[in-house]
């Protein structure tokens, strides 16, 4: 079975602001993907490689001005040297405007580190969720 390691990105927008709505981007490392670091010894660590992806992801991340709250999930896959082999919207926002912001954030970040010394895949899945969330609205 392969492995998908998930991560999350959430923007902020605050429609109240006199200025023109401005995006707080802030980030988690899931919980569960900590945690199975420690308890699977034998696994490389992924740590640094998904915070450095993160990263890369999170400053080109423009998400269009909208007025609802929405999510966009990807999956893409990375090679063994970093680069992006593929990426495909896994749950749509329900806007093209929104998935496509995803999308080009991912495809502008490329390329990524290479994988982690002892890890055996020549690639791996990484699930990708964008939460685009607008303050007083409502989820989409």
């Amino acid at each position: 079975m392969k492995k998908i390691l998930k991560i999350t990105l959430i923007s902020v927008i605050f429609l109240f602001l006199i200025k023109p709505a401005f995006a707080i981007l802030t980030s988690t490392m899931p919980e569960q993907f900590k945690e199975e670091q420690t308890i699977q010894s034998s696994e490389p660590d992924f740590g640094p490689f998904m915070r450095n992806l993160q990263q890369r992801i999170k400053h080109n991340w423009f998400p269009p001005k909208e007025e609802e709250s929405k999510n966009v999930v990807l999956l893409f896959t990375i090679a063994r040297d970093g680069s992006l082999l593929r990426v495909n919207v896994l749950k749509s926002s329900g806007s093209a405007v929104v998935d496509m912001a995803a999308l080009t954030a991912v495809k502008l970040a490329a390329p990524f580190r290479p994988l982690p010394n002892g890890y055996s895949k020549d690639s791996v899945d990484i699930q990708f969720t964008f939460d685009y969330n607008v303050y007083g609205a409502t989820r989409r």
